[in-house]
């Protein structure tokens, strides 16, 4: 059993417990797309009463983002 999970590295003088590295990296992607689909979910919040509040600001906004990307493209020419 301890063959199997464990690996030795004779050059470096170390031993590697691949379980251990699987059951990390497994926990940290987790906890990523926890915290990922926590901050859309925010985001997507905040949006929706921001724009009941004021419909008027995301549509500014929104024309300024269009209006700066067309001069970006144009003095990229």
């Amino acid at each position: 059993m301890f063959l199997t999970t464990c690996e030795r590295n004779h050059a470096m003088g170390i031993t590697i417990d691949r379980d251990y590295i699987l059951a990390n990296a497994l926990s940290f992607v987790l906890d990523y797309c926890r915290l990922w689909l926590q901050c859309l979910s925010f985001n997507q919040a905040l949006t929706e009463s921001l724009y009941a509040a004021s419909p008027e600001i995301l549509l500014i906004n929104e024309l300024e983002t269009r209006w700066r990307r067309k001069m970006i493209l144009s003095s990229s020419r």
